[in-house]
């Protein structure tokens, strides 16, 4: 019987990936960097795919694994310290296999990013991006809004940008993206509730992943 792997055994959407797992008795296993030494190729090779959400230095061992095995793969870590060094470290291994490389695996976040790139488009409006996150997360910004920040740029290359960070308590996450020009302005507020929706749209990520032919994809793909 084929089965999953979860990156890591102790990490906050580890442990949320592990109960919708075993809520629909979907049969997986979890590697976990503290015992790699005993992590044998093997273990990877009967796997349907592989989902991380780790660092980034157990990310670039377990690509090299996912290589080796052939193994389709879905990551969101964060903190690579630029979207561009993360994109050129997955690029390569996206030739071989199927990987789907997102910052946030929300349907809303994704529905948000596509909702303002044709919106920034019908106004020279200024904006800003509010990053609310849980007092305990390392990166600041955070992928999330690395991301919207991108999309955003992408649509409207010369726009200025700005992301303003806030850590504070156990916030999930929470951003706001503002558009002001003249006397108006418009808010844009996505918040997430629970890890839970992180956690749903990575595995529907590797369900579709498992179904492609090599090459690097994110949620605007699996949206479409």
């Amino acid at each position: 019987m084929s089965f999953d792997i979860i990156v890591g055994s102790s990490g906050r959407m580890s442990k949320e990936l592990q109960l919708f797992y075993q809520q629909d008795s979907r049969p997986f296993k979890i590697y976990s960097p503290k015992a790699e030494a005993s992590q044998k190729i093997a273990d990877f090779r009967g796997a349907r795919g592989i989902i991380d959400f780790s660092t980034p230095s157990t990310s670039e061992s377990v690509l090299a694994k996912a290589l080796e095995a052939k193994c389709p793969l879905v990551v969101g870590t964060t903190g690579w310290g630029s979207e561009e060094k993360r994109r050129s470290i997955y690029s390569a291994a996206s030739k071989i296999i199927p990987v789907v490389l997102d910052s946030n695996f929300s349907v809303g976040i994704e529905l948000l990013c596509q909702s303002l790139e044709r919106l920034v488009n019908f106004s020279d409006s200024r904006i800003g991006i509010l990053d609310i996150h849980h007092e305990h997360k390392k990166d600041s910004p955070s992928g999330t809004a690395i991301k919207i920040q991108s999309r955003l740029k992408s649509a409207k290359p010369h726009a200025d940008i700005q992301i303003q960070n806030f850590r504070i308590g156990e916030v999930a996450g929470e951003h706001r993206v503002i558009l002001s020009w003249g006397d108006e302005y418009m808010e844009f507020t996505h918040r997430a509730q629970s890890r839970k929706i992180f956690a749903n749209g990575a595995m529907r990520a590797l369900d579709w992943a498992v179904k492609q032919a090599p090459g690097l994809y994110s949620m605007e793909d699996i949206l479409k």
